[in-house]
């Protein structure tokens, strides 16, 4: 994504508050006055200054995608500029409908049309949707005649975007192209995401990597768990295998990583019924895709091999689970870890 030659050609704000609370929409019923091009330039870094990732989404419905609200919308506001304000108005009405959980701060939505906006190497329109929930307080020293006056203020921080997404105009059988900034990791952060927006991840190749690493640790961390057959040694085992598979590969195939990674029949059988639950919940995997690196190297920190014993010691594990061996002492009564190694460094 590139918005360095990008221009804003209409932009509006609306208030919408918390449905729960009553506290009703504010429609502007004009466009955005911006006062300066030093506030302009400030406007532009906030609106995009946080949108650096790779991964991207597209409008889904699980009846017909013309019935996604916000979808159904944009759609209009690429088809006629002339309807961007009054589309402006549906989509701060549904968000309005969307902000029922208590914790949903009234806030400003910001809806802007973006002109020359690159990606995949293209020159596309894009729709952006902004909202602003918290007000920082600063401080300000304002000077007068030969003294200085200290005031108090409220307002946006522009290196903080906290709900946003840019609709570009490319693949719009499939939902477009979508970027997502969600800063809040909070439960009512969800409702933007899920409710308001009805978006799921493109499926790319970055996703597939992301999605089936995710898979791989999860199956190995919490399915395993409760299966006495398999050591922890062996799982952090397992976890290595994973990620060195994703490290070494520039092409995923299914088999292949299953055969390298899960050497034990029953463990495999176990991978493969895990899978397949995954998939009955409504995501599909692909078998075979070209891996992203980037997303291996960002993820690869999430794969510690870590046998951690009691807030006494932790085991690092990076490969051969043979030489660690588990037992427990009568005498003691305690478990214990048998490590062997030919040097120390």
């Amino acid at each position: 994504m590139d918005f360095s030659n990008s221009i804003i050609l209409k932009a509006i704000a609306h208030e919408v508050g918390n449905k729960f609370r009553d506290e009703g929409i504010l429609y502007s019923e004009g466009d955005l006055d911006v006062e300066n091009d030093d506030t302009k330039l400030l406007f532009f870094r906030y609106l995009l200054g946080s949108f650096k990732g790779t991964e991207f989404y597209n409008f889904f419905h699980s009846t017909d995608l013309d019935m996604n609200e916000v979808y159904s919308s944009i759609k209009n506001i690429f088809k006629n500029n002339d309807e961007f304000k009054e589309e402006s108005k549906k989509i701060s009405l549904h968000l309005y409908n969307e902000s029922t959980h208590p914790k949903i701060n009234k806030g400003e939505i910001y809806i802007v049309y973006f002109q020359d906006c690159r990606i995949d190497d293209e020159l596309i329109d894009a729709v952006g949707l902004f909202k602003s929930e918290t007000k920082e307080i600063y401080l300000k020293a304002q000077k007068k005649e030969h003294n200085y006056v200290l005031a108090s203020d409220k307002g946006m921080n522009v290196d903080k975007l906290e709900k946003g997404c840019i609709i570009f105009n490319t693949d719009a059988d499939k939902g477009y192209k979508i970027a997502l900034v969600n800063s809040s990791r909070s439960e009512d952060a969800q409702y933007w995401k899920e409710k308001f927006l009805n978006v799921v991840p493109v499926r790319d190749n970055y996703n597939a990597t992301k999605n089936y690493l995710s898979l791989a640790k999860s199956f190995v961390t919490s399915q395993l768990t409760d299966e006495a057959e398999v050591s922890k040694a062996e799982k952090a085992d397992l976890l290595n295998k994973s990620v060195e598979y994703f490290k070494n590969n520039n092409h995923f195939v299914e088999e292949e990583f299953a055969s390298a990674v899960f050497q034990n029949s029953k463990v495999a059988d176990s991978f493969k019924e895990f899978k397949e639950s995954h998939e009955n919940q409504g995501e599909i995997l692909p078998k075979d895709f070209e891996i992203a690196p980037q997303v291996v190297k960002k993820q690869a920190r999430a794969f510690k091999s870590v046998i951690k014993l009691d807030k006494n010691f932790h085991i690092y594990v990076h490969g051969k689970p043979g030489l660690i061996h588990k037992g427990f002492d009568e005498e003691s009564g305690k478990h214990f870890y048998k490590v062997f190694f030919d040097s120390e460094t």
